[in-house]
Formats: C-alpha cells, structure tokens, sequence
C-alpha cells in the first residue's frame, strides 16, 4: 500500500518487526539488537535509536500490532492520498495465487441464496472469518421451526485452470453427504460426533451446519488445560476414540494399502523441496533409501477412512464430548494417516515462541500418549507404517514453508526452514521421536 507520510514510517515498521523475532526459541535478543543496528546503518541513519519521532513511530505499529484482534484502527500519520501510477493501482497486480470467482462476499447475497433452499428462514450473518479456501460466516436462522446457531461456509473457486482439479462444488455436496452418512453411524457412539448438516447448495458452494459448541484441542493445548489440567488429555484421549469409530464406520470394501503410491508421493514432495533447493541430494537419497526400508516392513495393512485434516484447531471438545469438523478431505489411505498428523500438529506446539503459549514438553509428550492410547495401546512412533506417516507430514510441512513472506518473516522462515532440515537430518539418525524436534 502506497500512501504519503514520515520519512522514519517504513523504517520503524521494519525496525518493530525485527523486534520480534525475539521471540523466536532460535534467535537471541543479542543478535535481534545486532539486526537491527545493521539495518539502520544500511538505511544510512543509525542515530535514529535515540530518535523521539523514530521511538513515536515504533511504538504505533506496536499497539497497531497488539489490537490487530480487536479491529480497532489507528490513525494515519497522512492525511494526503497520492495519485498512483495505474501499474500500482489497487487490482493491477495480484499474486498469482489469488482465488478469483468468489462472488457472494456480501452477507446479503449469501442469504439470499440460502434462504431461497427453503431449509432456513429468518437467517441473520452476525460475523465472517476468511479462510485460506473459504470463507465462513457465523449466522442464526430457523430450521424446522426451531432458533439455531448456523456456520455458512462458502468455498473459493481456484483459477479456472485449477478447476478441474479443485473440485469445489463436488467437494461441498462430498462434505454434506459425509456429515449425514457419519452422523448415522456415530449414532451408537456416546461422546463421539459431527456436526449436524442442514443445506447444501454446490453451485454456489455453499454448506450450511449447526455450530457446535465447546473448545477447540488447539485452544486446549496452548492454554495448559485452564482450571482443568487433565482436561486435554481426556480430549486427545477421545480424539483417538474417535479415529477408531470414524474408520470402523467406513471400514467395508478397504483395498490393500498402496506402498507403491505412498513412495511416490514421497518421491513427489522431495522433487519439490529439491527444485527449491532446500535440501540436498544426499539428504534426498538418505529418505528415499528410509521410505523404502519402512516400506519393506510393512505387511497386510489395508486402506480406512482418512479424514485428511485431522488437526488440533479441527477438534472440538466440550463436556466429554468430542466433535470433529471439515471433512472437505475425506479420502482412503493409510490407517495411521489422521493419527501421526494430529501427533506431529501436537509436536509443532514445541516450536512456538517462549512467553506465546507455547506447553511443556512434558505435556506434550503426555497429550501423545494419551492419543495414542485412545486409538491403539501400544501403537508407537517406532512402528513402520507410523515412521512413514510423520515422514509425509513432514515432507509437505517443509514444502508449505516456501509460502512467499516479506521483511522479518522472512528471517524467520529461513530460520524454520534450517531446523526443519536439521530436525529431519537428525530424525533419520534415530536422535528424536519426531523430525519436528529432533535433536542431537
């Protein structure tokens, strides 16, 4: 965004972004110091530390940064809006991932189109969250007669290109008939379920849900069990119950597990990884020859229910009740696909930032176990088909990191990206239980 103002405006923004990376568990606040007088005395002013106005400016794009999540807005320094060229102007360059086609953005259109279903009446949007492939509006409505809190989702069209591949409205009419097939099954399962559906219109890509209540595993995690310390053990407890139901439900006609196409598909996210140079080819060869000696132990497994997107924010937990949303992704693959992705999410907590929420080890080694107790006592991260799962995670957990950052996020990729490698470097050693935090 262009815009007239203080000649000290961007420097202090990129200044306060190096701030943070103090944060990180890898960067010292030493070095962050170090960064920072390096690049004042790149931009050719290194006496703006002391600078009042400088210190001004800093501390706006803090509190900026602190009430982000509020919504509340600060004012501009400039009141002068520039003419800009047309090759800046807003809409003349878009990243070349932008989704196009939204179309129904406005509240009104979208209840509009759902109440013209029939299923719903009276239904009033009372808030929109974006989301990487969809948008989501929390809303309340009539259905059957009776009041209910509803959550529309609306899924992106991808670039006609990608349509074919994206699938948008199969995948919404996939979703619905999912939930009303699941919601019979878990029937018999007390404490175990999903979310009720209530419309579905695929030609606008729209699905329509009751919206359930209670803590997300993620929420759980990050805020050390609250008043109830036990309480995100009994959930990963149950979030393993409910793996074992989700895939004895859909269990009839499962094909023998492809290893072939689980080799390839490895083989498939290191040519990425090695086309962005990220890692090496010795590194490379060193996973090929693992993949196969795991693949070489695995015998008799056969194809489940794979949910797809089986992660901690996907979870629900609120009075011994767990329910599991989004099953865009439902698929067949390997039994223990949804398993070691919820455990290697659980893992990743590891990494936050110190003073950010981020648990014990201790714990998370706790919330694992009690996962995996839930599914299957006994089933460890020593078992092949297990070591095979957390391989594929963390393949694509390292090619997702090449998302393109700017400033000191980008510092701060980098620095995941190296101890991605390293953790995986050290994972193929046999020096961690997981490639997310292996060490030496």
């Amino acid at each position: 965004m262009y815009a007239s103002g203080l000649s000290t405006s961007d420097p202090a923004m990129f200044y306060q972004h190096l701030s943070t990376l103090a944060f990180r568990p890898w960067f010292r606040p030493r070095s962050v110091r170090a960064f920072q007088r390096a690049f004042l005395q790149g931009y050719g002013r290194p006496e703006w530390v002391g600078d009042p106005l400088f210190a001004l400016c800093r501390l706006r794009f803090k509190l900026s940064r602190m009430d982000a999540e509020s919504g509340r807005k600060w004012p501009q320094f400039s009141v002068a809006q520039p003419v800009l060229p047309a090759s800046v102007a807003p809409g003349a360059a878009r990243d070349r991932r932008t989704r196009v086609g939204r179309g129904m953005t406005d509240p009104l259109e979208v209840i509009r189109a759902v109440e013209g279903a029939g299923a719903i009446r009276g239904l009033k949007i009372v808030s929109a969250v974006p989301r990487p492939a969809s948008t989501v509006w929390r809303a309340v409505g009539e259905v059957a007669g009776r009041p209910r809190r509803l959550i529309v989702k609306r899924m992106d069209r991808l670039r006609p290109e990608d349509e074919a591949a994206a699938g948008a409205e199969e995948r919404v009419r996939k979703e619905f008939e999912t939930l009303r097939w699941l919601r019979r099954e878990l029937a018999g399962c007390p404490g175990l379920g999903v979310p009720e559906p209530v419309a579905c219109l695929p030609e606008e890509r729209i699905l329509v849900l009751v919206e359930e209540e209670g803590d997300t595993l993620q929420q759980l995690v990050l805020r050390d069990g609250g008043r109830d310390p036990g309480r995100a053990e009994r959930a990963c407890r149950e979030a393993g119950r409910w793996l074992v139901a989700f895939q004895e439900a859909g269990s009839g006609g499962g094909a023998p597990l492809d290893l072939d196409g689980l080799l390839a598909y490895n083989e498939w996210r290191l040519g990425r990884l090695l086309e962005r140079g990220t890692i090496v080819g010795s590194l490379a060869e060193e996973v090929r020859r693992h993949s196969r000696a795991l693949a070489s132990r695995v015998a008799g497994a056969r194809q489940v229910l794979v949910h797809g997107d089986y992660g901690p924010s996907n979870i629900l937990f609120r009075d011994g009740a767990l329910v599991v949303l989004d099953f865009a992704m439902v698929e067949r693959g390997p039994a223990v696909q949804d398993l070691t992705y919820c455990h290697e999410h659980l893992e990743r907590f590891l990494r936050r930032a110190p003073g950010r929420g981020r648990p014990r080890r201790g714990r998370i080694r706790r919330l694992q176990r009690a996962l995996l107790e839930g599914y299957a006592p006994g089933l460890g991260p020593a078992d092949p088909l297990f070591r095979l799962g957390q391989l594929r995670h963390h393949l694509n957990y390292l090619v997702n990191l090449h998302e393109p950052v700017r400033g000191a996020r980008r510092l701060a990729q980098r620095a995941e990206i190296w101890l991605g490698v390293r953790g995986l470097r050290r994972w193929l050693e046999g020096r961690g239980v997981s490639p997310v935090t292996a060490r030496g």
